[in-house]
């Protein structure tokens, strides 16, 4: 073989052996990746096996939950649709099977009333997270109605995208009862406490008209000529204090009533303090105590029930009553009990604040005076349920009670509502 031949023989073999040397490299680099690759496909497995096995767990803890909770749940998705609902909750609704729920539009168990408040609620769920203890009237699947309170909460995806709703509900019907039978029996007990003082507003026009009569009698006696324009002033008089004598009377018949049938409208925060004060001015000028009141102008109407307001005002004006009476048996002479109610406005908050200079409440104890049966006076002279009562009602109509006190000094208490006017009010 020439020598230019086996050169160019050699050549070719180098480059045929690079070229081996490359495809054997990328030989076992692709074993590498496929090695990589296949131990990545085990780990899917691995993990998607988990995945299914949690999903099927979570799966079943979610349905223990439906099965086993003492409480109405409802899974919905965006477009309202129930998907899922518990055992309880079949039972609530009047079904008697998942089917006759699953698929309806959750509104269809909603009274006409309160349809667009649950919107409000589903809304507020979307900006807030969730809502709690919300009252609504529910309606079963054969047309009865129940009261009902209702919680819901936000579902999100792994985005944090909305992706369905919880609705926790339950019948409160019978439990709503046994709250209206207690504020009535305190409302009761408040009319007894207070006969002293409905005495003394009636006592007042008696003696008005007793006096008037006495005068007339007096007159005729005597053969004093009466004109006509003489009778008609003095007949005006006991006209215009029997009609208040008979409010008086009408108020405490329609005040001591059951409100069980009660229809919540609106009404004047005011108008229901004036009617609450109407049952303590006599009585607290009797006692000496100085009553000092501010109601603005500028308040908007409160939803609810009047009465049961006026029986909040009470339990107040009683409370700071015997505060103050307290503290003047502990006093000097000199000592002036007051009490102070006002009214404002501050944004869309109205305020109404009863203040009183009696003994106060002790620092430990302001967190227990809203607990049923919990009193700071002496046994026999309070059942313990006013404030928790009075808790109870201001809370049903939305609002809330703040405590400030200072033993010896004064206690002030705050009944706070929100409404829907933002305007500013003094």
């Amino acid at each position: 073989m020439r020598q230019d031949e086996q050169v160019q023989l050699e050549k070719i073999i180098a480059e045929r052996t690079s070229e081996l040397q490359k495809t054997h490299e990328e030989t076992l680099k692709l074993l590498h990746f496929l090695q990589i690759e296949n131990e990545k496909r085990k780990q899917s497995e691995i993990a998607l096996k988990k995945a299914v096995s949690d999903l099927r767990e979570s799966e079943q803890k979610f349905k223990t939950i439906l099965n086993f909770s003492p409480s109405g749940i409802l899974l919905i998705d965006l477009k309202g649709k129930i998907k899922e609902i518990s055992e309880i909750g079949i039972e609530l609704l009047g079904a008697s099977s998942r089917q006759e729920i699953t698929g309806k539009h959750f509104l269809h168990f909603f009274s006409k009333n309160s349809k667009q408040i649950i919107k409000n609620i589903i809304s507020l769920t979307i900006s807030e997270g969730l809502t709690q203890e919300n009252e609504l009237i529910l309606v079963k699947l054969d047309g009865k109605q129940m009261l009902g309170s209702v919680s819901t909460a936000l579902i999100q995806d792994s985005d944090g995208k909305p992706s369905s709703y919880v609705v926790v509900f339950n019948d409160i019907s019978q439990r709503k009862k046994q709250q209206l039978n207690q504020i009535h029996a305190d409302r009761m007990a408040n009319l007894g406490q207070m006969a002293s003082g409905m005495s003394h507003e009636i006592n007042q026009p008696l003696n008005i008209i007793s006096m008037i009569m006495d005068k007339m009698l007096y007159d005729a006696k005597k053969g004093n000529t009466v004109n006509i324009a003489y009778i008609n002033e003095r007949a005006d008089k006991i006209f215009e204090n029997l009609t208040r004598i008979r409010n008086i009377i009408d108020h405490i018949r329609v005040f001591s009533r059951n409100q069980f049938d009660y229809i919540p409208t609106a009404f004047s925060i005011n108008k229901g303090i004036e009617n609450a004060l109407s049952m303590f001015q006599e009585q607290f000028k009797h006692m000496g105590i100085a009553m000092y009141v501010s109601l603005s102008k500028q308040l908007p109407n409160l939803n609810g029930n009047i009465y049961q307001f006026e029986q909040v005002i009470m339990n107040m004006l009683s409370n700071a009553k015997d505060a103050v009476l307290d503290r003047k048996a502990l006093e000097s002479e000199d000592f002036i009990p007051k009490i102070n109610i006002k009214t404002y406005k501050k944004r869309n908050r109205v305020h109404v604040e009863i203040i009183d200079n009696g003994v106060g409440i002790e620092e430990d104890k302001i967190n227990e005076i809203m607990i049923p049966f919990f009193s700071t006076k002496e046994e026999g002279k309070g059942t313990g349920l006013g404030l928790s009562i009075s808790y109870q009602i201001v809370k049903d109509m939305g609002g809330k009670i703040h405590v400030e006190s200072s033993t010896m000094s004064y206690t002030k208490f705050s009944l706070i509502f929100i409404t829907n006017d933002n305007g500013n009010g003094r």
